[in-house]
């Protein structure tokens, strides 16, 4: 079983390497005697392909705090969106471990992309699901990705290696690679299988490239065991009666919460959502109010008018800019990521309630560019559908991350009724993280009908933003929001816009 990029498997526990090289073997020798057929049909252990289990919606779980980390670089993407749960901390350790494995990979000439989402939230236990890919040129990406477990109630996290006993772990390993080399080699013209890993210059213990790193169980108490594959993901499914005796305590645990099925009971210190109902509901369920429509602005054919943007967010230090905008009386414009507002919806109520106005910044920060149409509707979609549920607001513009736009997405634009909006001025806070770097940066390239790129979920921004706001005030510029800025020219949907035309 070789990981996407070239990479060769890995498994921690006792013997468990051994075992598994050895099954290689032994499975390479079956699989080669095997008549053809299926490739997709059960091994004797009854193994066989299978759909990864969706994704949850973030705001299932109240209180789940998420933000995101990205440069603007078109030529080195880098986007790290990392979870916290709050009064988790063996959890929240599990997850932070996986994400500072993988920052370091993200240097210059490379693309880096992290990501979480929420796996399961059921009875006592939440799981959450991190994941990372990182493409050096056209070589194949280095996939990984690790599904973490917690027992809320009493604070105890596990990885999916800790969910299976020593000899289970070798057992599963070697059923795996049996069902993976059998399916090879029925799969018609596949090439004899090989067991030599290529080599890499990645570590071989990257988290989330290991055989039982990304584990999880359905509704009927089957086992899926997902791993990087070439062209993406593959998971196996293990009926419940084979893998039930390779399961530790805390195995059982989870399993035993995801077949008996129910509500979650929250984060500590936080209320437990709602269970669903299917009878009639007390009080009708209505959107929040759209807040009012900010006023129409100045006139900037004829006023030195600016736009403040900021990106990423809401995050953290959210709030306290939001304050400092109040403070200063000045309008800004926030391009969302839609995971994010999802996870801090009460931020994205503020912000709407403040006055400012928001933009679509995807779900989690993808390169739009090398994602098909579908997927590209999907990014905006599910983050509109966050930002309307949080604030009653629809938010046509949007920032494709890194800027980077193409003729399929601009396609997809236009069908949305959608602009993209774009920058002239980069204040690079992302890289520098520097709050006189920053406004330095602001001041010195500011101009009439200039669009400003900032990130909200840096501190050192919101602490520039005063600096920057007084001394471009100074200066004789009027802020105002993208919308206000680009009133009475024509924003084409579809078409990329970085700053406002002359006159």
């Amino acid at each position: 079983m070789r990981a996407a990029g070239g990479r060769g498997p890995h498994i921690e526990g006792h013997g468990a390497g051994a075992a598994l090289l050895v099954a290689l073997v032994l499975a390479v020798a079956i699989a080669c005697t095997a008549p053809s057929g299926d490739p997709g049909a059960p091994s004797p252990d009854g193994l066989v392909r299978a759909d990864a289990l969706a994704a949850l919606d973030p705001s299932s779980v109240p209180g789940l705090e998420s933000s995101t980390e990205s440069s603007t670089d078109p030529d080195h993407t880098v986007a790290i969106s990392t979870v916290v749960a709050p009064g988790l901390d063996d959890l929240n350790a599990l997850t932070t471990a996986f994400v500072e494995r993988w920052r370091p990979l993200g240097a210059a000439g490379t693309d880096l992309d992290v990501g979480w989402n929420v796996a399961l939230a059921v009875r006592s236990v939440l799981a959450l699901r991190v994941h990372a890919a990182l493409e050096v040129g056209s070589a194949d990406a280095v996939r990984g990705a690790a599904t973490f477990y917690a027992d809320a109630t009493r604070g105890a996290a596990w990885s999916g290696r800790e969910l299976f006993t020593d000899d289970g772990a070798s057992s599963l390993a070697e059923a795996l690679a049996a069902a993976e080399l059998r399916a090879a080699t029925r799969a018609p013209g596949a090439p004899a299988p090989s067991i030599t890993p290529t080599s890499s210059p990645y570590p071989d213990d990257l988290p989330g490239t290991g055989v039982l790193d990304d584990v999880a169980f359905d509704a009927r108490g089957d086992l899926l065991v997902t791993r990087p594959d070439a062209d993406g993901w593959l998971t196996w499914k293990v009926p419940a009666d084979v893998a039930s005796p390779w399961l530790s305590d805390a195995g059982r645990i989870v399993r035993g919460s995801v077949r008996s099925g129910g509500t979650f009971v929250g984060l500590p210190g936080q209320a437990a959502a709602p269970a669903p109902s299917d009878g009639p509901l007390a009080v009708p369920l209505v959107p929040p109010p759209r807040p009012p429509d900010p006023p129409a602005g100045p006139d900037c054919a004829v006023v030195r008018c600016l736009a403040l943007t900021f990106d990423d967010g809401p995050g953290p230090h959210t709030q306290r800019l939001l304050d400092e905008l109040a403070a200063a009386g000045v309008p800004a414009t926030f391009f969302l990521v839609g995971q994010n507002a999802a996870s801090r919806p009460e931020l994205v109520a503020a912000i709407a309630a403040a006055g400012h106005q928001i933009g679509n910044h995807t779900w989690n920060h993808p390169d739009l560019t090398g994602l098909d149409a579908a997927s590209v509707r999907d990014q905006l979609d599910r983050t509109a559908s966050a930002i309307r549920d949080a604030s009653g607001v629809t938010a046509p513009l949007v920032r494709p991350p890194y800027g980077a736009i193409d003729d399929d997405v601009r396609a997809v634009l236009a069908q949305r009724g959608s602009p993209a909006v774009l920058w002239s001025v980069d204040t690079e806070d992302w890289r520098h993280r520097d709050a006189a770097e920053t406004t330095r940066r602001a001041v010195e390239q500011a101009e009439p009908g200039a669009v400003v790129l900032l990130h909200d979920i840096h501190p050192s921004t919101v602490e520039a933003v005063p600096g920057i706001v007084q001394q471009l005030t100074d200066a004789g510029y009027t802020f105002v929001t993208v919308s206000q800025l680009f009133a009475g020219q024509t924003l084409e949907a579809g078409h990329g816009y970085s700053q406002r035309a002359a006159g």
